[in-house]
C-alpha cells in the first residue's frame, strides 16, 4: 500500500463527500481508490455512511471488504 493523499473525505449537514485531488486525478497512471468512485473531477456526494467506521480511537476509516465467492 502506498502512502500518498489521493483525495479528501469531509462532512458537513448533507452527509460524507469524497473529492480527488487534482494533483492526484491528473498523475499518469491514477486509479480509483473504489470502483464506485471513479476518477472524476467533482466531488461525489454518496451514501458511504455504511462505508465508514469509527475506530476505537474515533478517526473514521473506510473499511472496504471484497467477497470472494461473488462472480
Amino acid at each position: 500500500m502506498r502512502s500518498e493523499v489521493v483525495g479528501h473525505l469531509t462532512q458537513d449537514e448533507q452527509g460524507y463527500t469524497f473529492a480527488y485531488t487534482p494533483a492526484y486525478r491528473l498523475r499518469a497512471g491514477a486509479e480509483p481508490v473504489s470502483l464506485t468512485l471513479p476518477l472524476w473531477e467533482h466531488p461525489w456526494l454518496a451514501l458511504i455512511d455504511a462505508l465508514i467506521k469509527v475506530s476505537r480511537l474515533g478517526w473514521p476509516q473506510i473499511q472496504l471488504s471484497i467477497n470472494p465467492t461473488l462472480k
